[in-house]
């Protein structure tokens, strides 16, 4: 998250592991920020297409483990969600 501007109209991006928990993917030693709830874990992005895959939403930083939260999506509400994008 070097130079990253945190301006919420940019994608700041950075390398790590992302792990699957139970409830949530979780990046750990990494503070994303306030104001970056809501923002999208996008995974393979192509800066030249700005295609990618989002696979999460960042909801939280937890404090006492240090990690941040994204909540894994619900295969139907997302579906239900593309299907009104495309209407």
């Amino acid at each position: 998250m070097v130079n990253c501007v945190r301006d919420a109209k940019h994608l700041c991006k950075w390398q790590g592991i992302t792990e699957k928990r139970e409830n949530f993917y979780g990046v750990s030693n990494i503070d994303f920020g306030k104001g970056a709830s809501g923002g999208p874990f996008i995974s393979q992005y192509d800066t030249e297409t700005k295609l990618g895959y989002a696979y999460a939403v960042y909801s939280s930083f937890l404090d006492r483990s240090k990690v941040s939260v994204g909540d894994i999506w619900n295969e139907t509400i997302f579906n239900e969600l593309l299907t009104r994008v495309i209407s």
